[in-house]
């Protein structure tokens, strides 16, 4: 196996969605939650966000969008595709401005976890977004966040 992966459910994966995967398993199964205010149980699919923070490199903006259109071709298309893909940047001149967020959304816990194992098991994408020296951009934080029923 190869360092840095694991085998989770019969799936190669990163030890870090592997982990998320792992303490998030009640998403998955358990697809419900409890109102807080009124004690009324409320059956909700939770929605899933995967946030990227990526730096990019001064004038290769157009580079980095390159890439993104090639991740959206047919050839990366497997049953799990995300609800939506949204790409932000600040528009308030400054030293941020290199900073884009990459929003992308799931059905739930387990549509992010399907797509996440496609990804790591695609040699194709895995070398579409290898950090490598020439690259655009530099991937700064990922964060998963999960939807909070109120």
């Amino acid at each position: 196996m190869r360092t840095g992966f694991q085998i989770y459910n019969g799936v190669e994966m990163t030890v870090e969605h592997a982990q998320v995967l792992e303490e998030s398993w009640f998403l998955v199964f358990r697809r419900r939650c409890l109102s807080s205010f009124d004690g009324i149980e409320h059956h909700h699919i939770m929605s899933v966000i995967a946030k990227f923070t990526y730096e990019v490199k001064p004038g290769r903006m157009r580079d980095f969008l390159s890439k993104l259109v090639t991740a959206r071709s047919p050839k990366f298309t497997c049953p799990a595709m995300p609800k939506s893909v949204r790409l932000f940047r600040s528009t308030v001149p400054g030293p941020d401005t290199r900073y884009v967020v990459l929003l992308i959304e799931y059905e739930d816990m387990a549509a992010y976890g399907a797509r996440a194992a496609f990804e790591n098991n695609n040699q194709e994408w895995r070398d579409l977004f290898a950090a490598a020296p020439d690259s655009p951009e530099h991937l700064v934080r990922v964060e998963l966040l999960t939807e909070f029923i109120l």
